[in-house]
């Protein structure tokens, strides 16, 4: 989880990235779906703003390649 935006008055913005587990046998590369989740937390300094549901999230489809690294 990354805070991507962060305020003292109005909440924070929070991604995270699920990064599923690879098997790539024996190829050098595979290709890879997930999901990213923007979470967007809603605060006032204000009580009464404070109601209802707080907390949104974005869910974002995700794709790329895994590959095999040499250190």
């Amino acid at each position: 989880m990354y805070s991507i935006r962060h305020t003292v008055d109005t909440g924070n913005t929070l991604f995270t990235l699920i990064i599923p587990r690879v098997n790539l046998g024996n190829s050098q590369s595979a290709t890879v779906e997930t999901k990213g989740i923007t979470t967007t937390n809603r605060f006032s300094v204000i009580p009464k703003f404070n109601q209802g549901q707080t907390q949104t999230y974005t869910i974002i489809n995700l794709t790329g390649t895994a590959q095999a690294v040499a250190f």
